[in-house]
Parts: structure tokens; C-alpha cells; sequence
């Protein structure tokens, strides 16, 4: 994850549409503010053998 130049490091493990970031080297990051995600959806997709449309909607109503 990135926000601005700043790349913000993964803590620990994925855990189904949750995940915990080192937000250490942005300390002015507030509760609203956008992430970047480097997260290409074809990609993701030939990866994971689910179609593109697929991806987006197993994200659930909480994504709308």
C-alpha cells in the first residue's frame, strides 16, 4: 500500500478482507483518508482462476 510516496508495509497476515499496515512512515494519515493498492484486477484474476467481475463482487456490500 502506498500513501503519496510513502510505501506502508503489511503487518502480519491477510485475514479475509481485513489486513493491519505500519502506518509509522505517515504519520499524518487520519481516519478517511485514500490508500493507494498496487492491485491490477486481470492479473488478480488469471491468478486466482475467478473472473473479473467475480473479484469485485465477493467484495461484499461493505465495498459499495
Amino acid at each position: 500500500f502506498t500513501h503519496g510516496e510513502r510505501r506502508l508495509p503489511i503487518l502480519g497476515k491477510v485475514s479475509m478482507d481485513m489486513i493491519v499496515l505500519d502506518l509509522s512512515a505517515a504519520p499524518g494519515l487520519a481516519e478517511g483518508d485514500w490508500l493507494d493498492l498496487p492491485y491490477r484486477l486481470p492479473d488478480a484474476a488469471q491468478q486466482t482462476t475467478l473472473s473479473q467481475y467475480e473479484l469485485l463482487t465477493v467484495l461484499g456490500n461493505r465495498f459499495g
